[in-house]
């Protein structure tokens, strides 16, 4: 999970229900009475989502998931609401490069950095960023 500059939550869960895999990525919002639960995408068959959620300085969410075309390929993903309308870009197509799992990160630069099982110099894995 992340916070904002305003004190919510971020995160991102996934769903194996039989043919129909998914997930969400959610928003937790502190107010005197608790926190309100509230859903801001939603991955419908398609495998879901690995890692955790970064949000960059433009207010847009990445992650890496599958890729939305063929679901036996991971792909780096970026989402960004436009006038109350999400849409996905996929940043890289890891085919042979390994296979993206665990959490992502961001630095300063809006550089993006996470780790892949497989792929790399000998095959045992590697450590990838995507610049924006």
């Amino acid at each position: 999970m992340i916070f904002d500059d305003t004190g919510n939550l971020y995160g991102a869960t996934t769903m194996v229900n039989g043919d129909e895999p998914g997930g969400v990525v959610y928003k937790l919002t502190h107010s005197s009475d608790g926190w309100a639960y509230s859903v801001l995408y939603t991955y419908n068959n398609s495998g879901g989502l690995y890692g955790n959620v970064a949000i960059d300085s433009a207010g847009k969410f990445l992650w890496h998931g599958p890729d939305r075309r063929d679901l036996s390929r991971r792909t780096g993903l970026q989402a960004h609401q436009l006038r109350g309308v999400w849409s996905l870009t996929d940043l890289h197509d890891f085919q042979g490069d390994g296979w993206p799992e665990g959490n992502v990160l961001l630095d300063a630069s809006g550089n993006l950095y996470g780790t892949a099982i497989g792929g790399g110099q000998y095959g045992w894995g590697a450590v990838w960023e995507i610049q924006p």
